[in-house]
């Protein structure tokens, strides 16, 4: 086995030098011209975001002023249902008959009613817009 693997070395040796000596005595052949690595391609540009809509102002919130606006509204008319109230009430005592008294005097209390419900709606309208405009213009800071 020995013997074998000595062979195959010497065999092999030998191959490696008859190369060597071939490459020696082999006429020079022009020069071979390698091209140049391949440049890297130059790094992509990052992708530009999408233009975005620029921010509007705290003061410029719709939700905020709607509110207040509604509720504003919402109070004049429960303001001016009060004020009904008062003048059907002042009306009770010149009313030409009881039954006429009586539905005047009802008149008056839905009137009130009335009147009292939509100053509290409102003014907690009024009250939730402003909140909302406090809170969006801190928030923006």
């Amino acid at each position: 086995m020995r013997l074998i693997i000595a062979l195959v070395c010497v065999i092999m040796s030998h191959d490696a030098i008859a190369d060597e000596a071939r490459v020696a005595q082999a006429p020079s052949a022009s020069p071979v011209i390698v091209p140049p690595p391949p440049q890297p391609e130059p790094p992509a540009r990052p992708a530009t975001p999408a233009p975005t809509r620029p921010q509007r102002p705290a003061w410029k919130n719709p939700l905020g002023w709607s509110l207040f606006a509604v509720g504003a509204a919402v109070t004049v008319v429960g303001g001016g249902l009060m004020a009904n109230s008062v003048t059907l009430s002042d009306r009770v005592g010149s009313a030409a008959s009881s039954s006429a008294s009586a539905d005047i005097q009802t008149s008056s209390n839905i009137s009130r009613t009335a009147g009292i419900t939509l100053l509290a709606v409102g003014g907690a309208a009024m009250i939730t817009g402003s909140i909302v405009l406090i809170v969006v213009s801190v928030r923006k800071r």
